[in-house]
């Protein structure tokens, strides 16, 4: 057999042959899968911690009908919702942590000029698992802000 006639046969032989195809399907499709895994993972986590904070702010707007409606138009509605609310409805989150909260310890314009109370919250994600997981699928998370309106 030539050279090349000897080679043709060898890699046909070798395309030919089946054993360990699994593996290298595997090898190949296993990464791919756990990137995935962790993209819905990460995708997921962050849709429901934004969604919990969400309730949480609106949660603080309907409490603050109650706060005005008993303490008259002479309160600091924010302070007395960061204080007596806030605590509580945070708690409540198994997905958010009071400490990376962020919201106005002294709102006195509310309610607004159209007699909406409006509320923002912010969350940091510094430091937290759903920032280090989402980095390792290039993803990047920083602050997540809520707001709600609620007419008083």
């Amino acid at each position: 057999m030539s050279g090349r006639a000897g080679l043709w046969h060898r890699l046909s032989r070798f395309g030919a042959e089946e054993a360990g195809m699994v593996t290298i399907e595997f090898v190949i499709i296993f990464p791919i899968l756990v990137f995935f895994l962790l993209f819905i993972f990460a995708t997921s986590l962050y849709i429901g911690t934004a969604s919990d904070l969400q309730q949480a702010v609106q949660t603080l707007a309907r409490a603050s009908v109650g706060v005005l409606s008993e303490g008259g138009e002479e309160i600091d509605l924010c302070s007395v919702l960061s204080t007596d609310f806030l605590p509580t409805v945070i708690e409540q989150s198994p997905l958010l942590s009071l400490d990376r909260i962020t919201f106005p310890t002294s709102c006195a314009d509310q309610p607004g000029d159209d007699g909406g109370i409006h509320l923002t919250m912010e969350y940091s994600l510094a430091g937290s698992a759903l920032k280090s997981v989402a980095q390792s699928v290039g993803m990047e998370f920083g602050t997540i802000s809520r707001s709600a309106v609620v007419f008083y």
